[in-house]
């Protein structure tokens, strides 16, 4: 199963160099969403299995859960996030609040407080300072954050830093584990708002959420 979802993420990799090599996207001009997010259709509870590899996601957590959504504000969202870590530690709690730019269906956003230390713990006294440097950006405010979302089988945000032409991809399911089939709804669904790039499944399947 896991040999098959590799090799989809891996089609749909392939595809997008193909496509920016024809000159359709350039760096992280990432297109706005057809519709705008209803976030009262949200479900309280998503998993991130799929993700562009970096260092937070890649070597620090190892699954992030989004226990809850709330929109207390019709121009903006609240996530309520707890993340399980790869070197064994106590999962942690934190928020993010994101805010829609006006005319646009795209949001600016940043981690409240213990974002960085949430995104970059290794044990309750060590941290990674790749993942703090990354935290940092994240949580400074400064990327434009883009979402999709089908309301029942994934829900995808995309970071863009458009000073370092950068963007990262975090794709949220509703379960803890990915099917090829979700796994092409996320690639047509990224596609379309231009946003397909290099992705890897998280460790999510292996933690243990009793903790």
């Amino acid at each position: 199963m896991y040999s098959a979802i590799i090799a989809t993420l891996a089609v749909f990799f392939v595809a997008n160099n193909f496509a920016t090599a024809r000159g359709s996207q350039l760096g992280c001009n990432v297109k706005e969403p057809k519709n705008d997010i209803d976030w009262s259709k949200m479900p309280p509870r998503w998993y991130l299995t799929i993700h562009t590899p970096d260092e937070v996601f890649s070597n620090v957590v190892a699954c992030q859960v989004i226990e809850n959504i709330t929109n207390p504000e019709t121009h903006g969202f609240r996530l309520y996030i707890k993340n399980y870590y790869l070197s064994g530690a106590d999962p942690r709690r934190f928020t993010f609040h994101a805010e829609k730019q006006d005319g646009s269906s795209i949001y600016h956003g940043a981690g409240e407080k213990g974002t960085i230390e949430a995104d970059s713990e290794i044990t309750p006294t060590d941290y990674n300072l790749e993942a703090v440097i990354e935290a940092t950006k994240t949580g400074m405010g400064k990327e434009e954050l883009t979402v999709a979302t089908d309301y029942s089988t994934y829900m995808i945000l995309v970071l863009c830093d458009a000073e370092d032409d950068e963007k990262v991809v975090l794709v949220y399911t509703s379960t803890e584990s990915t099917s090829v089939e979700e796994v092409l709804q996320v690639g047509n669904a990224l596609s379309e708002i231009q946003a397909t790039t290099q992705l890897q499944l998280s460790e999510c399947p292996d933690v243990d959420f009793r903790k």
